[in-house]
């Protein structure tokens, strides 16, 4: 009997060691992935997120390409405060020799400007072209989870009491390549004093120049923006399957139908810059900045 009892348990024995290896062998591949994970994803260790893929520059170094995302983990809410200067924002020194197109721009954290001649002592995104007629695009350090739903928020101001005929804003949903997203754009008036004007674009064949192929979803008077120069304006895109609402200075100001961009290849996201009369190359302002950028916030998003 004891003979018997023993055999019988036997196959029990052998599967329970062939499930303990089999999950040894699980954690042993997946752990250098994870690892990856969290050392290329600054912060990521309060929420997990993806192996970071490879950048790769365009030619006009505007903006980046990624390669497919090859490791998912559970989505998070990103909340920016740009505290971090590794956190994976651009960051481009002023070059005056950079040849045309694009033409010298600049990107990097540094203080809030808060007039013409003061600054306060606080990180901030600062993005700054010197090529008249161009568009840029900052690329944020995650991507959307949902392409479908998600909420993308961030603050900003105009630095400069020269730059009426520019904007600032926010791209959302933006394939890989970032031809093709949605911008939503705060232009300051040409007279300096009326209300700023707001704007929402699909863009369908952007390359960087403010005449690219795009189509005007929202052209309006935004009295809730601020309209005087270092005073900042909150931003918020939210979009709910093919409407997209818009809020401006903390009211909702339009909601669209934008049925295109939403599958899973258009989840790209991050700060636009239209940059539409200043040249200036006056020495004394090559390092000051023409907008900055507060409290990027987007959930549900992935590291990328």
């Amino acid at each position: 009997m004891t003979q018997r009892r023993t055999l019988n348990a036997l196959p029990f024995f052998v599967s329970w060691l062939l499930a303990l290896g089999l999950l040894l062998a699980i954690f042993l591949i997946a752990a250098p992935a994870s690892a990856y994970s969290r050392d290329s994803s600054p912060g990521s260790s309060a929420a997990p997120g993806l192996a970071q893929s490879k950048p790769l520059l365009t030619a006009a170094a505007s903006f980046t390409y990624y390669l497919p995302i090859i490791h998912r983990d559970v989505p998070f809410r990103f909340a920016d405060t740009f505290n971090d200067p590794a956190s994976g924002w651009p960051i481009h020194g002023l070059n005056l020799n950079e040849p045309y197109p694009p033409g010298p721009w600049s990107s990097g954290y540094g203080k809030e400007k808060i007039s013409e001649t003061q600054t306060k002592d606080q990180n901030v995104y600062n993005v700054k072209t010197a090529a008249a007629w161009n568009s840029w695009i900052y690329t944020a350090p995650v991507v959307l989870a949902n392409t479908a739903n998600f909420t993308v928020q961030l603050d900003g101001k105009i630095a400069q009491t020269f730059m009426w005929a520019s904007s600032w804003g926010m791209y959302f949903n933006a394939n890989a390549n970032r031809s093709k997203f949605y911008t939503v754009q705060v232009f300051e008036d040409t007279d300096g004093q009326s209300a700023p004007t707001l704007e929402v674009r699909r863009w369908d064949a952007f390359q960087g120049d403010a005449d690219d192929a795009n189509e005007i979803l929202v052209h309006r008077r935004c009295h809730w923006c601020d309209r005087e120069d270092f005073k900042w304006t909150q931003l918020r895109v939210v979009r709910v399957g093919e409407t997209v609402f818009i809020h401006a200075g903390g009211v909702m100001v339009n909601a669209i139908h934008a049925p295109e961009y939403m599958s899973s290849e258009y989840k790209g996201v991050g700060v636009y810059q239209g940059n539409f009369e200043w040249n200036d190359f006056h020495p004394r302002r090559y390092g000051e900045p023409a907008f900055q950028i507060d409290n990027f916030i987007a959930e549900p998003v992935f590291y990328r």
